[in-house]
């Protein structure tokens, strides 16, 4: 990766991140107790996640595919993982991975963002994790959008090439988001 698409990046995360911040601070939100982990679990590690969401076009729609996006240490831009298909959490550090397991519930609290999710993760056979998905940023493809729409520039009356208006390759659509991940270890026998 250049210098510049470096700086870019890190641009993208903290305006991202920012846009977050602002996000909670201006409501004194309560998260919803269907978010709520289940007693005997307790919260070890949260996780800033920059990344993309990843959609293909089928059957005239966008169909979501799997996120592809970067794990940092919560508000400190140090990267200690990977978020990717599955949904898989993997941490560089100590080698750890989460594979979820299953949705255990979901909250619209934004409708132009991902929704908030509790997720119970699998570490291993027989031992379990929470993960709780909150202060969501982006991720959904445009309402009405379709694979080639495109958007002109008007400085250039001799354009030669249209651009599309999101990055896509080969019928997928990446949207950014940002979110926090929270992780959360039983703590009873």
């Amino acid at each position: 990766m250049s210098l510049v698409s470096s700086v870019a990046f890190l641009v993208q995360v903290f305006i991202m991140l920012s846009a977050a911040s602002d996000i909670m601070a201006a409501g004194d939100f309560l998260l919803p107790e269907n978010l709520d982990v289940p007693a005997g679990y307790t919260m070890y590690k949260c996780a800033d996640i920059v990344g993309n969401q990843i959609y293909a076009w089928v059957n005239d729609e966008w169909v979501y595919q799997e996120p592809s996006a970067v794990m940092y240490k919560s508000k400190k831009l140090k990267e200690i993982g990977t978020f990717e298909a599955g949904p898989t959490w993997e941490f560089t550090k100590k080698g750890m991975t989460v594979v979820a397991q299953r949705e255990m519930a979901r909250t619209t609290v934004d409708p132009d963002s991902f929704d908030w999710l509790l997720i119970e993760g699998i570490v291993e056979p027989g031992v379990y994790e929470y993960i709780k998905q909150t202060d969501t940023v982006g991720g959904l493809p445009p309402p009405n959008s379709h694979p080639y729409s495109y958007s002109y520039s008007s400085s250039h009356s001799n354009s030669p090439a249209p651009e599309p208006t999101l990055p896509m390759t080969s019928g997928l659509l990446e949207v950014p988001f940002s979110a926090e991940h929270c992780f959360y270890r039983r703590t009873d026998p």
